[in-house]
């Protein structure tokens, strides 16, 4: 499976980077990425449990505000980069640490990760879906989220965008991404994949998504679009973006998002 293969290459590129962090990987795009990516915090190219997940999350890359938890300088008791380095990525990620409270973690001043903040910010909204979707148990099924470009940033550099694109110098990089998303969908319970962002949709269809439906949205005097894209083995992504950021759907939407899953046939 494409997803198996891209855990185990990843296992293998972060165990070299340990030995040897702060150093670009060969296919790192350093052009105009000046004070961007953030090569001196391990990558993060997925979080969740590969095998078993509610739902599969696309972002375009992790960000920054993640503080000391992947940085191997940084020798403290509970970071999550000590849990890698005991026993290996795909274990210290599996239950998906940043939807987890402190007493699971374990972790010192948990609560203050800017990754942590993030990830509970959307933890509402996929209680939300994870609900609607008729999963009980969302505390022991958390989806999973992939990273197209898995270095963290201060700031995204949007011509790394065209990169990603067939032709483009991280298009080998994007197709395993793509392929892992397909696999990871056929492992989840609620059967697609979400992006918000309108590259990620556009990257999507380049790499043989097709645009099925589009949806305008307005609530409360705020504009969101959608679209469905599915493949030709009937992966469905369903990608949504505002003007003017790619900020995740206020709860307004929320319900609309689950009208769209239900018209689909994805919830009942």
């Amino acid at each position: 499976m494409a997803l198996q293969q891209f855990v185990q290459n990843w296992e293998k590129e972060i165990s070299q980077w340990m030995n040897t962090p702060q150093i670009d990987p060969k296919w790192l795009v350093t052009k105009n990425s000046a004070n961007v990516f953030q090569n001196n915090f391990m990558p993060e190219p997925y979080l969740g449990d590969p095998d078993k997940h509610s739902f599969v999350i696309i972002n375009l890359n992790p960000g920054g505000g993640l503080l000391h938890s992947w940085n191997p300088c940084k020798n403290i008791q509970g970071t999550l980069i000590n849990r890698v380095k005991n026993n290996s990525y795909e274990h210290a990620v599996k239950s998906f640490p940043y939807l987890c409270d402190k007493k699971q973690t374990g972790y010192r001043d948990w609560d203050d990760y800017g990754a942590r903040k993030w990830w509970m910010q959307k933890k509402d909204w996929i209680d939300y879906i994870t609900i609607n979707g008729k999963i009980r148990d969302t505390l022991k099924e958390f989806p999973f989220a992939i990273e197209l470009f898995p270095w963290h940033s201060s700031r995204w550099n949007n011509s790394i965008v065209s990169e990603m694109k067939p032709g483009g110098s991280l298009a080998t990089e994007t197709q395993k991404v793509v392929d892992a998303v397909r696999d990871a969908i056929n492992n989840s319970t609620i059967k697609f994949a979400y992006s918000v962002g309108k590259d990620i949709g556009d990257i999507f269809y380049d790499f043989g998504f097709c645009i099925c439906t589009t949806h305008t949205v307005i609530k409360n005097g705020r504009t969101r679009h959608y679209r469905v894209l599915k493949d030709k083995n009937n992966h469905i992504l369903i990608n949504t973006w505002a003007q003017g950021g790619n900020k995740y759907p206020a709860k307004d939407f929320w319900q609309e998002e689950i009208k769209i899953l239900r018209k689909l046939n994805i919830l009942p």
